[in-house]
């Protein structure tokens, strides 16, 4: 129990923005994950899912769509930067 005490400098409860940004671009480009995550944001389909609905699978489309919205949105969110990403035009 003593890993969910709060003052323990590793419980799940302590969150260090900075040292989750630094670890998380330690192998990632600020640059690159910027243009890349604008992109999985955008609410209309990607060329993927474009692909699919051109064959006809539209379920298939509808879910790709949705994971990669919801799972943009919880990095977005996981890594705190929503004030980075809530006056940008998508």
């Amino acid at each position: 129990m003593q890993r969910f005490e709060p003052n323990n400098p590793h419980a799940w409860t302590t969150f260090n923005r900075e040292r989750a940004l630094k670890s998380y671009f330690a192998g990632v480009d600020p640059e690159a994950f910027h243009r890349h995550i604008v992109e999985l944001l955008k609410p209309n389909d990607s060329k993927f899912e474009s692909l699919l609905r051109e064959y006809n699978m539209e379920t298939v489309a509808d879910t790709v769509k949705d994971r990669r919205l919801k799972q943009a949105s919880m990095t977005v969110e996981s890594l705190q930067l929503q004030k980075e990403f809530k006056n940008k035009e998508l």
